[in-house]
C-alpha cells in the first residue's frame, strides 16, 4: 500500500514537471515568436521609408537636373532658379533627418507631397520662361523684320535720292569741223574731222549738291575704243574702275539748268562709221549720244 502512494507521488511529481517544462517551452516560443514580429515589422517600416524616401530622392533629382539646363540663360531666371535651388537643398536635408530619425512612413509621404509640389513648382517656372521666351523671340523676329524691311526702304530711298541727285545731259547736238588756222568748217567726212563738238544741257537739280563738278567727255570710235589720249582717266562711280576719257571741262553748278559746250581736238585720223559720246560729271553717267562719219 505504502509503495503505491509513492509511485502516485511521482507521477504527479512528473506530471506537474512536464507541465512546467511545456509552459516554460510556449512562453520561450511565444517569446521569440513576438521578437521575430517586432523585427519584421521593424524591416518593413524601414523598406517603406527607403522607399518613400527614393520617391522623394527622384523628385527633388529631377527638379533639380531640369533647373540646372536653364541656368545661365537669363539673370532674371536664375534668381528664381536659385531660390528654388536653396529650396530643394533644404528639403533634401529635411528627407534623410527624417529618415535618420526613423519617422513615421506617413510623416515621410507628406514630404513626398511637399516635394512633388515643390518640383510642380519648378517646373512651371521653367514652362514660363520657356513661353515668356518663346514671345519674346516671336516680338523679336517680328521687329527684325520690321526692322530689316526698314532698313531696305531706307536704302531704297537712299539709292534713290543718290540718283536723284544725278546731273542729266540731255537736248545734245553733236557737230564735227575741220579746223583750220583761225577757220573751222563742219563736216561729216571722216577723214576731214579734226574736232568734235557736243553741246548739250545740263538739267537743273534742286537736291544735287551745287559747287564745281568736273564733266568728262567720251568718244567712243565705231570699234568702241576710246578716241584721244590713253593717259586721261577717271573713276567711274558705277564700276568703280578707272576709265579713260578724251576731254573734259570743269563748271561751278548752281542747281540752275546750264547749257555747256565741249570741244575735243584730235589729230588722230578718223575711220568711218557710227560713234558714240558718253558725258560724265564727277564721275557718274549723265547722257549719250549717237553720230555717223562718212
Amino acid at each position: 500500500m505504502e509503495t503505491n502512494k509513492n509511485s502516485n507521488k511521482k507521477l504527479v511529481i512528473v506530471i506537474a514537471l512536464f507541465i512546467l517544462s511545456l509552459l516554460g517551452n510556449v512562453l520561450f516560443f511565444g517569446k521569440q515568436s513576438g521578437i521575430k514580429s517586432e523585427r519584421d515589422h521593424a524591416v518593413l517600416r524601414m523598406d517603406s521609408l527607403l522607399s518613400v524616401k527614393l520617391l522623394v530622392d527622384k523628385e527633388l533629382d529631377q527638379a533639380k537636373t531640369e533647373m540646372d539646363s536653364y541656368k545661365g540663360k537669363n539673370s532674371e531666371l536664375d534668381k528664381t532658379l536659385v531660390d528654388m535651388d536653396s529650396k530643394l537643398s533644404a528639403s533634401k536635408i529635411q528627407v534623410e533627418r527624417l529618415v535618420k530619425d526613423n519617422a513615421s512612413v506617413n510623416t515621410l509621404r507628406k514630404k513626398l507631397k511637399e516635394s512633388q509640389k515643390l518640383r510642380d513648382e519648378c517646373q512651371k517656372v521653367v514652362n514660363d520662361y520657356i513661353k515668356d521666351n518663346e514671345k519674346l523671340q516671336a516680338q523679336n523676329n517680328t521687329l527684325n523684320q520690321s526692322m530689316n524691311k526698314l532698313s531696305q526702304e531706307i536704302a531704297d530711298l537712299k539709292e534713290k535720292l543718290e540718283l536723284a541727285k544725278n546731273l542729266k545731259a540731255y537736248d545734245m547736238a553733236i557737230i564735227n569741223y575741220k579746223v583750220s588756222g583761225k577757220s573751222s568748217k563742219p563736216t561729216i567726212k571722216a577723214k576731214k574731222v579734226n574736232r568734235i563738238s557736243a553741246t548739250f544741257d545740263l538739267a537743273e537739280n534742286a537736291v544735287a549738291e551745287p559747287g564745281y563738278k568736273e564733266i568728262y567727255m567720251i568718244v567712243y570710235d565705231p570699234k568702241g575704243g576710246t578716241v584721244g589720249p590713253q593717259n586721261k582717266k577717271f573713276t567711274n562711280k558705277s564700276s568703280k574702275r578707272e576709265q579713260i576719257y578724251s576731254t573734259s571741262k570743269p563748271l561751278e553748278y548752281k542747281n540752275e539748268e546750264v547749257r555747256i559746250t565741249m570741244n575735243f581736238d584730235t589729230e588722230q585720223k578718223l575711220n568711218k562709221g557710227k560713234y558714240k559720246i558718253e558725258i560724265y560729271v564727277d564721275g557718274t553717267y549723265s547722257g549719250k549720244k549717237e553720230f555717223v562719219l562718212r
